[in-house]
């Protein structure tokens, strides 16, 4: 997590052109952007983020001007129902069907998969800032340790109500905010600070195989009705794409 605070100083000649951008910003409607990771930080136990490394996918990579993105509909009622027949939310079911997949494509061997998923903490904390207030949890599984899909999805399911508890997201937060407040780091110069934290995402990056993020309820302008999209899964490693020929697993038939 960045946050950067400063102010440049205006060359000669901008000062008109910046009282104009200062009017239309007072016109411009309020918003809130409260540091909320600052409002409920408090000095506990703080909670590292994994780096012992994840299953890898493979694959080529990219050209560094290209993005790939593949699209893909499906029932959001049919999965609504596949998720409330095993008592669990479309976001467990999904995160266990990622997994599955991957154990299916891949021999992963005594390596985890592990999904990284983002959590939004505004409602859990009650804040209604327009600003950053997120974390992200790690769900991991061995192919040894979960041989059928329902074994799978009862691990995922567990981790997921232990690490989304609220102690657990105060020691994250306790982490992010104490390392910025460190003096020791804060004296470090910036560009110093950029060799750290390159080194540091590359060394956590490897903690995780995939990212799954869930949108939520979208509406769209003048459809009349809501729409769901399903969560976005992007690759820890270069782009590979697979068939889907596993779908749906055995267990869930």
């Amino acid at each position: 997590m960045y946050r950067i605070w400063g102010r440049r100083a205006a060359r000669p000649g901008k000062k008109k052109k910046r009282a104009a951008d200062d009017e239309v910003l007072a016109d411009a409607p309020p918003h809130d952007v409260e540091d909320s990771y600052k409002k409920h930080y408090r000095k506990i136990k703080r909670r590292k983020y994994a780096t012992a490394e994840a299953f890898q996918l493979d694959g080529d990579c990219m050209p560094l001007d290209v993005c790939s993105v593949v699209h893909g509909t499906m029932d959001a009622g049919a999965l609504r129902e596949a998720a409330r027949a095993r008592g669990v939310s479309m976001t467990k079911y999904l995160a266990a069907m990622l997994i599955w997949s991957v154990f299916q494509e891949y021999e992963t061997g005594n390596l985890p998969v592990g999904i990284n998923l983002p959590v939004n903490l505004r409602g859990m904390f009650a804040s209604e800032t327009e600003a950053n207030f997120f974390a992200v949890t790690l769900i991991t599984c061995r192919r040894s340790q979960c041989p059928d899909f329902d074994t799978l999805l009862a691990s995922v399911s567990r981790q997921m109500d232990e690490n989304l508890r609220r102690e657990n997201l105060e020691e994250t937060i306790s982490y992010n905010v104490s390392n910025e407040q460190n003096l020791l780091v804060r004296l470090v110069p910036l560009p110093l600070k950029g060799i750290g934290v390159r080194a540091i995402f590359a060394k956590s990056s490897r903690a995780y195989t995939v990212t799954l993020s869930n949108l939520g309820v979208i509406d769209l302008p003048g459809s009349g009705s809501r729409r769901w999209r399903a969560p976005t899964a992007s690759s820890a490693s270069p782009d590979s794409s697979r068939s889907s020929a596993w779908w749906p697993p055995a267990a869930a038939a």
